[in-house]
């Protein structure tokens, strides 16, 4: 098979991480034509030794770039959208961080989606929140894209890029010179692949949605910006997009706050009270921002503004009035994000009561990756209306495991009253009973 993909990790002083993801995916990248190329630069040796001794030991889908540890991970980010330190000619080059990987099955579908000549295939990890969030397509234009994924963007392993448009399409100086492209913008990815696809006459972005694929993270290393939130998300997030061509201004608004409202941003009061303590979140960072706080964030700014005064529990109390008028409204999302972004919670309603509200929205999310007609939310008004529905399938459950007599009528009556999905069953059976097996045998024995 030709390899025509190269899969670019970027990494700095993280050799186990590096070493953790190559022994899961090297064999099976390269049955997949997929290339991998390690660009480091880390202080010490660690890594490019791990490298050269996977390739002196056969593992010939696999190169170690040094790069300078001054430039930064976007500096570098750069220099491989330009095609720095690559071997061979390749179809497509994709961007990573090194601890992201993709299955077996979802490389098998990036190959064979490869040859199709897209401009670029995107890859759709996020499971929406609200049942209608979007309906996929298969081929999207530059600006339906941007409406419906341009903040996913940002996480440079979601997009596989065409080498035609970043080699031969770009002007590199006159990007780098219309979109400050360099080693401190931060959204090098996202400025390059929405500025090259406006230069395309018929742009094809091949998506991959979130029921095809799956993208994996190592628990080994976690994010580093967290440090720079308001610099990046508050400041230089909104001003790269604004920077982007006219043809996208009708949806920038919208996916400037998508990426706000992340739980890691601004879209959680526990990451909110977390940067305050943590002395990221001060007054003076707040007058800075606070005047367009509404184009990041849809967390009111009461909230910031009490947990400024150290109102910690004030702040809880009035999101959790607010999730139960979600709840009223029949707003899924807000409310999800509320819950599970005010972790603090438990301290109002108990550990308990909080992760079956919690293992509730787990089912609501699995029921609308399904697709099923079975909803949790079916008649539900306020929390205690979750928990009832929890807690009587919960006891419905444990009466079959512990050998209490259930007859079927009576299941199927809950069923049909509450409707009750698999889903939930299988969420509740795995959190609160211990012989699974035998609950889930019981529940196949009534063939509901």
């Amino acid at each position: 098979m030709r390899h025509n993909i190269a899969c670019c990790y970027l990494t700095h002083n993280h050799p186990e991480v590096v070493k953790e993801i190559l022994n899961i995916i090297i064999d099976y990248y390269n049955e997949n034509g997929i290339d991998i190329y390690i660009y480091d630069s880390s202080t010490n040796d660690d890594t490019k030794l791990y490298i050269e001794n996977m390739i002196n030991n056969g593992k010939n889908n696999l190169y170690y770039v040094s790069v300078n540890a001054d430039l930064g991970g976007d500096g570098k980010l750069l220099r491989i959208l330009k095609g720095y330190g690559l071997k061979k000619k390749y179809d497509y080059i994709w961007p990573s961080k090194d601890r992201s990987y993709v299955t077996m099955e979802t490389a098998k579908k990036i190959q064979q989606e490869s040859v199709y000549g897209y401009d670029s295939i995107f890859l759709d990890w996020w499971i929406p929140i609200a049942s209608d969030k979007r309906e996929y397509k298969k081929i999207y234009d530059n600006i339906e894209f941007f409406k419906e994924f341009g903040w996913l963007v940002t996480s440079w392993e979601t997009m596989i890029i065409s080498t035609k448009m970043l080699l031969e399409d770009i002007d590199w100086n006159l990007f780098e010179k219309n979109y400050e492209l360099g080693n401190e913008n931060n959204f090098n990815q996202i400025l390059t692949v929405f500025g090259g696809l406006e230069l395309k006459k018929e742009p094809k972005i091949r998506v991959l949605g979130y029921r095809d694929i799956s993208v994996k993270n190592s628990d080994l290393c976690g994010s580093a910006w967290t440090n720079m939130t308001f610099e990046l998300w508050g400041e230089k997030w909104p001003r790269a997009i604004k920077m982007l061509p006219t043809c996208y201004d009708l949806y920038k608004e919208k996916v400037i706050k998508e990426q706000g409202m992340q739980i890691g941003v601004f879209g959680s009061i526990d990451n909110l009270i977390q940067l305050h303590r943590n002395n990221i979140l001060t007054n003076d960072v707040w007058t800075g921002i606070r005047d367009k706080w509404e184009e990041l964030s849809d967390i009111p700014k009461r909230y910031v503004e009490l947990i400024l005064e150290k109102k910690y529990e004030t702040a809880i109390l009035i999101a959790f009035d607010d999730f139960n008028r979600m709840l009223q409204y029949d707003n899924y999302e807000a409310a999800y994000y509320i819950i599970t972004g005010t972790q603090y919670i438990i301290n109002l309603i108990g550990n308990t009561y909080y992760w079956m509200l919690v293992s509730c929205f787990e089912v609501y999310l699995s029921e609308i990756r399904k697709q099923k007609h079975e909803r949790i939310m079916f008649e539900v008004k306020n929390y205690k209306d979750l928990l009832y529905k929890y807690q009587e399938l919960k006891f419905l459950l444990r009466r079959m495991e512990y050998g209490i007599k259930v007859n079927r009528d009576e299941v199927v009556s809950f069923i049909k009253e509450y409707n009750i999905s698999s889903e939930f069953v299988e969420v509740v059976v795995i959190k609160e009973t211990i012989e699974r097996n035998k609950v889930f045998g019981l529940f196949e024995s009534f063939r509901i």
